[in-house]
Order: C-alpha cells, then sequence, then structure tokens
C-alpha cells in the first residue's frame, strides 16, 4: 500500500522548490529585477538624504528597488512572489475574496504590506544600511493592487461600470 502526501500546495513556489513552476519564477524575478527602470522624469532627485525605495505590485511579482537620495543611483533591486497569490492567482480572485469586506481586505492588504517589508529589510541588509534611513517610498502597480495596497475596496473594479474609488496619485503616510 503507498500513501499519498497530505500536504497542500501553499501556492507560493519558493516555499517548497517542488512546484513546476518553481524555476520559472526564480527566474522570473531575476528577469524582473533586471528590467525594471524608470523614465527619466521619475528619477530620484539628487541632494537628499537617506534613501528611497520603489516598488512594483504585480499581480504575480513584487519588484523593489532601494536608491541612494543624495546620489539619485539604484543601489540594487530584489522580487518576490506576490504574498496574496494565496488568495488567488489573479485579479479577479483577489477581488472576489475581499469584495466589499473591510476585515478580508485588511488581510488581503496586511500581505502585500509585510511583503513590501520582507523586501525593505533584504535590501537593507544587503547594502548594509539602517531601515530608518528610508525616508521616501513610491508603489505603483496596477489598478486592483493598487486598490488593495491602499486600502481601497476593489469590488467596484469587478462590476460594471467598472469604476474605480480613486484615480491618480495618492499620498498615504505611515500607519
Amino acid at each position: 500500500m503507498s500513501l499519498k502526501s497530505t500536504v497542500k500546495c501553499s501556492g507560493i513556489c519558493s516555499e517548497c522548490g517542488k512546484c513546476k513552476g518553481a524555476n520559472l519564477l526564480k527566474d522570473a524575478h531575476g528577469r524582473k529585477t533586471k528590467l525594471v527602470s524608470f523614465p527619466n522624469e521619475f528619477a530620484a532627485q539628487t541632494g537628499g538624504t537617506g534613501y528611497g525605495m520603489a516598488f512594483d505590485i504585480g499581480t504575480t511579482t513584487v519588484v523593489a528597488m532601494l536608491w541612494n537620495l543624495k546620489t539619485g543611483k539604484e543601489l540594487g533591486a530584489a522580487a518576490c512572489t506576490n504574498p496574496q497569490n494565496e488568495f488567488g492567482a489573479d485579479v479577479i480572485s483577489r477581488i472576489t475574496y475581499c469584495d466589499d469586506d473591510p476585515q478580508k481586505l485588511g488581510k488581503i492588504r496586511s500581505k502585500i504590506i509585510q511583503g513590501l517589508n520582507d523586501l525593505t529589510r533584504q535590501l537593507a541588509d544587503n547594502f548594509k544600511i539602517d531601515p530608518e534611513e528610508i525616508h521616501k517610498v513610491t508603489v505603483g502597480g496596477n489598478t486592483t493592487m493598487s486598490h488593495i495596497f491602499a486600502g481601497y475596496p476593489p469590488a467596484s473594479l469587478a462590476r460594471a461600470p467598472f469604476s474605480p474609488m480613486y484615480t491618480g496619485t495618492l499620498q498615504l503616510s505611515q500607519e
């Protein structure tokens, strides 16, 4: 008699490495960190102090970049699988998960914030800087990812007339 494993897949290929796509994700993360660049008008201002972080929250991958605000130069980048994938692999699944439920929105939002914090610590450790020296952060992503990060219910994005709760740039302060 053979026993089958009862371990359920977490959906996070980097956890166990057994998924067929584990190596593909690792390679994709490497490619993503090398492909990310900002147009000149988004370059960090020079002459500032400390460091800045820029994040791109994708449905599948999150990329973080650490910037020296004095020189305006990128120091390095890191990427990870979007930790929200446990709530679904696509935006519709994530919208459906949280719908208009503030507790579920809080739970899925907390996952991405934890992921951003983990990437920040990783880059700070890699470049031997104190995370307290990171003074500016910018976050971008598709409309669903942006809504969830900012704490806006994304349900309106999945229902006609598919209207976002906000458009343009938001300035958020530390919680």
